[in-house]
């Protein structure tokens, strides 16, 4: 095989890992030691994880490069009650 081919043959990037819900939590102001914080606001779930991110943010730059994200999705909690994550998740994977 010439070089030519197996430059064609490697075109891509694969992003494998741990996929994960990330709370977000507004608080006022950063707690002394032992102390607490009071919540802002609702907390928020969103997706997160390093290959979910990466794809993510490759795909928001718009490389002209195939993209994959592979993972396992949990069934706990997390996943159950927030639908978005999973269909997100889904659209990016469909996107690449």
């Amino acid at each position: 095989m010439d070089n030519s081919k197996i430059e064609k043959i490697r075109n891509g990037l694969i992003a494998s890992g741990s996929i994960l819900v990330d709370y977000i939590v507004l608080i006022d102001d950063w707690p002394m030691e032992n102390c607490t914080a009071f919540i802002q606001d609702k907390v928020q779930m969103t997706n997160g994880g390093a290959p979910y991110n990466i794809v993510k943010n490759l795909r928001t730059m718009k490389v002209d490069f195939p993209l994959l994200l592979i993972g396992l999705i949990g069934n706990d909690f997390n996943v159950r009650n927030n639908k978005r994550f999973y269909t997100n998740i889904l659209y990016i994977c469909n996107e690449c």
